[in-house]
């Protein structure tokens, strides 16, 4: 049960992740807890997409090292 609601959370939170293409400052913000969470309880699946976002040049540089660093935290999860 606990597993299937993070499932949906992490889906969630990684759309939010998802949409940010050349964010302002606010939007960053905006997304920064969900996406902190979202290293925290996501699988697999979440990695790949985290590093999806992390390797799509058409997003900004600031995205990008985001996505990174949401990488490394999630991987030290599953270690």
């Amino acid at each position: 049960m606990l597993s299937r609601r993070q499932r949906l959370w992490a889906d969630g939170y990684l759309r939010r992740l998802d949409q940010l293409q050349d964010p302002s400052n606010p939007e960053m913000l905006d997304v920064w807890r969900y996406a902190w969470a979202l290293a925290r309880i996501g699988n697999d699946d979440t990695l790949d997409e985290l590093q999806r976002i992390r390797d799509d040049q058409d997003r900004a540089p600031h995205v990008r090292y985001f996505a990174s660093l949401l990488c490394k935290e999630a991987e030290k999860q599953w270690n």
